[in-house]
């Protein structure tokens, strides 16, 4: 049976992976299940057994139903890549100003291509547009992207694609999306960007105060590029404060600095009125290990503001950014969780649908799942803007787990699996034994999701102890 036994301070719990859910039980009937798991002999048990096959009655703790790892739907999923794409990406240029130490793309990486001055012509972008059309048929709201390299190198380009598009997407809520550095803002670009009719949103990349954010990215000489970055975005923000919907900020997290520093991010009003999502340090395609000191400084302010947010306690000046980001993370995941039966095929839960979500196109044409695989791995590829999409790929992608599906069928973290073909992906070789590396940490992210679900029903539960104490007092 797909279970796992969890015991906090407060009470004793199953998650049954079968079905994707969490249920409170006694202690009795815990250890019990704890000792079946075990295959050790249960001694003075009658109630507990009664219980046990009361719940096998109800359908929990059974047998995996599972018999093959693999996708359920790929006529469903070819029918999205001919006309539901949701967004495309466009790889301007692969040149960039800056030089970061943590970058996918520097020299020192083991993971993929290199800074190179390979752009993207207007010819193949234009291409790419008209692809996208013809593949988002169902799509009201297309979007597309402008990636790099560095994006503003090619601002004249930018133009030229935004306006295409708007004219092959007329009719439609079209929307552009920028990740930049920020450092080459203009004033031409700001009205560009913001006062000339066009929806664009800029993620801009800003690690922290400049003590942070100047430890990793710098400009390729060496020099600090965050003063350039602020004076860009307090031109962005001074006159028209109403734009900061419009601006989002992505921080790398690397867990050796001072986590007050971290989380407090930048202590500026401007920037405090846009959204920031924080993105934990990668080394080679993997989450970089944690400090054990920011751990701990993480979960005690995760605790104090998961309290504050169920006690509706007003924050006012919120400093922790970071435990803030990760809370709303967390309270979005606790929305998704739902009832959901395993059935007798189906892949675990890390998979997107490749292409569908976010299409990546290369300044050559060629087409990947999104920006986060490596270029230099050929099972990465998922066709061309000129021969289409290379379903017999995208369909051993999305089917990565079948390369483990022994150990997949007796996981009990099947359904919140986090991961993705990238996680196999070992120096460009597809590795079944590099795919289970990943398996620790994709085991330790779904026990967080299942203990803060945990969590939140015991404050709830503690909560209502005590409004119900309070009532029986004034009576």
């Amino acid at each position: 049976m797909l279970v796992l036994p969890i015991k906090t301070l407060l009470g004793h719990y199953i998650y049954d992976a079968n079905r994707n859910e969490i249920l409170a039980v006694s202690k009795d009937l815990f250890n019990y299940i704890s000792e079946v798991q075990a295959g050790e002999v249960c001694s003075n048990s009658y109630k507990s057994d009664q219980e046990f096959q009361l719940l096998q009655s109800c359908g929990y703790c059974c047998d995996s139903p599972l018999q093959d790892v693999a996708y359920p739907s790929i006529d469903l999923l070819k029918v999205k890549l001919e006309r539901n794409l949701r967004m495309i990406t466009l790889q301007l240029t692969q040149s960039f100003n800056f030089r970061c130490d943590y970058c996918i793309y520097s020299e020192n990486s083991l993971y993929n291509r290199t800074h190179s001055h390979n752009s993207m012509s207007v010819s193949t972008a234009k291409h790419a547009i008209d692809f996208f059309k013809m593949h988002s048929i169902d799509n009201p709201n297309p979007v597309v992207a402008f990636y790099g390299g560095e994006p503003l190198l090619r601002f004249s380009e930018i133009k030229l694609i935004s306006q295409y598009a708007e004219q092959v997407f007329e009719g439609k809520h079209i929307s552009f999306r920028i990740t930049t550095n920020c450092s080459l803002l203009s004033e031409d670009m700001v009205k560009f960007f913001f006062d000339s009719g066009h929806e664009f949103y800029l993620l801009i990349s800003l690690d922290g105060p400049q003590q942070i954010h100047d430890k990793s990215r710098h400009y390729a000489n060496g020099e600090s590029s965050y003063q350039a970055v602020i004076d860009n975005v307090h031109m962005i923000l001074d006159n028209h404060p109403e734009r900061n919907k419009y601006i989002h900020f992505n921080a790398v997290v690397d867990t050796n600095n001072i986590y007050k520093t971290v989380s407090s991010f930048i202590n500026d009003k401007d920037i405090e009125a846009c959204d920031v999502q924080f993105n934990y340090l990668e080394r080679n395609g993997r989450i970089a290990p944690y400090n054990d000191k920011f751990s701990s400084q993480l979960n005690y302010a995760l605790f104090k503001a998961r309290i504050m947010d169920e006690r509706k306690i007003e924050k006012g000046n919120c400093s922790d950014r970071l435990a803030s980001y990760t809370l709303a993370s967390i309270n979005q995941n606790i929305k998704r969780f739902a009832p959901s039966n395993i059935p007798t095929k189906a892949i675990p839960g890390g998979p997107c649908e490749p292409g569908v979500t976010r299409l990546f196109v290369t300044t050559a044409g060629a087409l990947l799942p999104c920006e986060r695989v490596s270029e230099t791995t050929k099972d990465m590829y998922i066709g061309t803007l000129d021969s289409g999409f290379d379903l017999g790929q995208i369909e051993e992608m999305i089917n990565v787990s079948k390369l483990t599906s022994d150990s997949c069928k007796k996981c009990w973290a099947f359904q919140l699996c986090t991961q993705c073909i990238k996680s196999a992906d070992c120096k460009g070789v597809i590795s079944p034994d590099y795919k289970r590396t990943a398996c620790d940490n994709s085991k330790r992210i779904a026990f967080d999701r299942l203990n803060q679900k945990i969590l939140r029903f015991e404050l709830h539960r503690h909560e209502v102890s005590i409004t119900t104490a309070l009532k029986r007092n004034k009576r």
